[in-house]
């Protein structure tokens, strides 16, 4: 898209390299959670409280990344909504 300015369409779903921004290969925080859900359900007590910690953890950090470093407004907004329920999910466990 060089000399062209990019319309809100493409600034949703697009990179600004000009390639689609709605799925990229899993980063770290993404493969952490999923290893921890995993393990999550193969253990019970403590470790398995343990891995629900790391689950959040991770992918609250992947939802903050998202949001303050998305390629793309729609990832940039599905980095929000996880953000939001994941405190909200959260909040519910503890209280």
């Amino acid at each position: 898209m060089a000399g062209k300015r990019a319309s809100f369409i493409d600034k949703c779903f697009k990179a600004p390299n000009g390639k689609q921004g709605l799925w990229q290969t899993p980063n770290a925080p993404l493969i952490v959670w999923f290893v921890a859900l995993i393990l999550g359900k193969l253990l019970d007590g403590k470790p398995a409280d343990f891995m629900q910690a790391v689950q959040f953890g991770a992918i609250f950090t992947w939802a903050w990344l998202e949001v303050f470093q998305g390629v793309s407004y729609f990832r940039r907004a599905l980095g929000a909504v996880v953000l939001v329920l994941s405190v909200m999910s959260m909040m519910s466990k503890l209280g």
